[in-house]
């Protein structure tokens, strides 16, 4: 094989391999915008790559981890006491990434929190690809039914009642 014929094939194969870098992949999910409730709290990178903190001066005691699905910066989207629970258990939603390669999955987790320890009690997807979970909220658990994979997650706490 002559040095041009094989330097054409080199470039026979490489050139689906360039296209596609040129095409970049985009989220049919937008992400949802931060409500008021979001703006006290402040995202720090922590220890590691992709590890951030939030925090709130408002909960000096308190600081969430971010777990992030992607190369990218989390963002506090709102925070919220759960109704019912006397201010006691809250959720921080946040922006958690957008992982994918030809379709980004825009996805959206809630960490939940109890207030009176000061400790998260999990972390679980709220929404991916703009297509919400199913929470439904006990005494003293609450459980996040998956509606894309058909699971379910249970993250007890101590009765608040």
């Amino acid at each position: 094989m002559s040095r041009i014929s094989s330097r054409l094939l080199c470039l026979g194969l490489a050139a689906p391999l360039l296209l596609s870098w040129s095409v970049f992949a985009e989220a049919d999910c937008a992400l949802p915008e931060p409500t008021e409730q979001a703006g006290g709290w402040t995202v720090d990178e922590g220890d590691g790559d992709y590890r951030f903190m939030a925090t709130n001066p408002d909960y000096p005691d308190l600081a969430v981890a971010l777990e992030m699905n992607s190369p990218s910066k989390p963002r506090v989207l709102d925070w919220q006491l759960v109704p019912g629970y006397d201010g006691k258990i809250a959720i921080l939603r946040y922006f958690s990434g957008e992982p994918g390669t030809s379709h980004l999955v825009t996805l959206v987790t809630d960490a939940v929190v109890d207030l009176r320890t000061n400790e998260e009690i999990g972390q679980a997807f709220h929404s991916q690809d703009c297509v919400p979970n199913e929470w439904t909220w006990f005494d003293d658990r609450v459980e996040i039914h998956d509606v894309e994979q058909d699971l379910t997650d249970t993250f007890a706490f101590a009765p608040v009642n």
